[in-house]
């Protein structure tokens, strides 16, 4: 009997003459739209999106609830609702939102008339979930009650991790926690630079192993750091991928820090696969103790990640004598220790 009332409100609608005034829907039980519609709709959100934009279908007269699997960010907005209680004569729709479940409640309040059969009122309503997916809801009056909505659960994969589940806090933290990352290595880097950098430069030849040629460039020291540019050359057919650099002393200091629970290399390669006869540049960095840098001799092991495992090592680098002061000539390596900084502290 409820249906057959529902479809005879339709057919009445269809058959108003042009131009005849606008007639109200007569309320329909919310028992016919759930037994009409299968009650509950759920819904897969996409995480790896920008945006999802799902549709939802409202009856005349009929609240739709929908649930979502975690807080929003700011309240839903809705430039064409009324919210909650307040009145606006002029809106077409309702808007009511429970934080603490999670849920908004959507009803067509508007006066159904039968231009409305063709061209049915739409509008959306906007928030962002506290993982950052943007959900824009596309709302659209229907007055075939088979094809509303009751109530839509949207869901998440299960599962669905990395930055699609971090909340706003989260990402908010990590962004303020990556500026003060940048401005403690460049403020480490001026200070290891304000007392001068002297350099010299490596007068030994080429070191291979097979087809992995290292050419040691310079040893450079500083209030913070001694270290050793080098260039690296692939001279075989394959790809070659390079694992690390071992810098050393003879009192055996190497390029490794302490950070936390754990070490970090000191260590930059501007390539880390090369291609036939393509070169890269390199850097590997001792931390000093303290200013005093006693002459000594180092030694340089670049080695290969997989294939053959061939290492390169270059003995006997001295640092005493023939210094002089850092020059045009070694910008490029100040280049090179700038990125190890950041990289460095990145990894911290």
């Amino acid at each position: 009997m409820l249906a057959s009332s529902a479809l005879a409100l339709v057919l009445c609608l269809s058959a108003a003459p042009k131009g005849a005034p606008a007639k109200s829907a007569a309320p329909v039980p919310a028992a016919t739209v759930a037994a009409a519609s299968g009650g509950v709709r759920e819904v897969l959100l996409d995480p790896s999106k920008k945006l999802v934009a799902p549709e939802v279908r409202l009856a005349p007269a009929i609240a739709a609830t929908l649930t979502f699997p975690e807080p929003w960010v700011s309240n839903p907005a809705c430039g064409d609702c009324q919210y909650g209680d307040m009145p606006n004569a002029q809106q077409l729709w309702r808007l009511d939102v429970d934080p603490t479940t999670n849920a908004i409640s959507l009803k067509f309040i508007g006066q159904p008339t039968s231009a409305m059969l063709t061209d049915p009122p739409v509008t959306n309503v906007n928030l962002q979930l506290e993982s950052g997916l943007f959900v824009s809801l596309i709302v659209t009056l229907t007055l075939d009650i088979k094809q509303s909505d009751l109530r839509i659960d949207f869901r998440l994969p299960a599962g669905a991790g990395g930055k699609e589940r971090l909340t706003a806090k989260e990402r908010e933290l990590e962004a303020g926690f990556s500026v003060r990352v940048a401005e403690a290595a460049s403020k480490e880097l001026l200070q290891a630079l304000v007392a001068g950098t002297k350099c010299r430069d490596f007068a030994g030849g080429p070191r291979r192993a097979d087809d992995l040629v290292v050419r040691m460039q310079q040893i450079c020291a500083n209030a913070r750091y001694v270290y050793a540019t080098f260039e690296v050359e692939n001279r075989q057919r394959a790809d070659l991928a390079l694992l690390s650099a071992t810098f050393t002393s003879a009192a055996g200091a190497t390029n490794v820090e302490t950070r936390g629970d754990g070490e970090v290399p000191v260590v930059y390669f501007e390539k880390t696969t090369l291609r036939f006869n393509e070169k890269t540049k390199g850097i590997a960095a001792i931390p000093l103790l303290d200013n005093n840098l006693p002459p000594t001799t180092y030694s340089l092991i670049v080695q290969e990640d997989g294939g053959k495992a061939r290492k390169v090592t270059i003995d006997g680098i001295e640092s005493s004598g023939g210094c002089s002061s850092a020059g045009p000539g070694t910008m490029l390596p100040f280049a090179l220790v700038a990125l190890l900084w950041r990289r460095r502290h990145r990894a911290a």
